[in-house]
């Protein structure tokens, strides 16, 4: 599987994200956001759908094997 759903720091963020928005705007391309919010879906999302913290985890085991 190539979309990894566990590690939200990785991903891109979208064009509505206002910090992402303002800090191209401003060249604050450079600053470590954590988008708390975000992190806080994550859990919610594997425990309402199983499959996909299934999936995550053999993802995870599948990149330590490669």
């Amino acid at each position: 599987m190539g979309a990894n759903i566990v590690d939200s720091e990785e991903s891109e963020p979208t064009t509505d994200d206002d910090f992402f928005a303002l800090s191209h705007l401003f060249s604050l391309s450079e600053l470590n956001y954590v988008d708390i919010a975000r992190k806080e879906k994550i859990p919610q999302l594997m425990s309402r759908w199983p499959l996909l913290a299934e999936l995550a985890q053999y993802d995870k085991h599948g990149a330590e094997k490669k």
